[in-house]
């Protein structure tokens, strides 16, 4: 193993002890630069593989355009990894900000994530930013990267 391989390899061990799969501690040990990296096609969906459904965010018939990938493999179910990856990637969670979605196909974005989230992670609770009270904020103009702070300050009204 090359030396500049083994600080990565040790943080991949470290998070797959902390419960991670395979593909998120590869994903979490690159850091920003691996999160974006996992959200971004990395295949020409013209050749047959990685197709629009496979992205939560399609605005073209462009595969360049497309963003947050949802799918490990092309037209396979959602991955929980890159779902995850691809929620934080939206800023709605500490250290997501790789994604500028216009506002006018942040409500799709979400509903997209939202059912992905569903089939992909059943078990767990769909995580504030993808929330029915999210986009009642977002209607009213609440930024996404805000969206987690408004819905804990209207939960502590309560």
């Amino acid at each position: 193993m090359a030396t500049a391989d083994r600080p990565k390899n040790d943080l991949v061990g470290a998070f797959r002890r902390l419960g991670l799969s395979e593909s998120s501690a590869k994903i979490a040990a690159g850091g920003r630069a691996g999160l974006h990296e996992a959200t971004t096609p990395t295949t020409d969906p013209a050749d047959g593989s990685f197709g629009k459904a496979d992205f939560a965010y399609t605005p073209s018939d462009d595969p360049d355009t497309w963003q947050l990938r949802i799918a490990a493999e092309p037209g396979g179910e959602p991955d929980p990894d890159l779902v995850r990856a691809a929620v934080d990637a939206l800023g709605g969670t500490p250290g997501g900000d790789f994604v500028e979605i216009p506002a006018d196909a942040l409500p799709g974005v979400l509903k997209t994530l939202s059912d992905a989230w569903r089939d992909a992670i059943p078990d767990e609770e769909l995580p504030p930013v993808l929330s029915a009270e999210a986009a009642t904020f977002l209607a009213l103009g609440v930024p996404v990267k805000g969206l987690n702070a408004a819905i804990r300050g209207r939960d502590r009204r309560r």
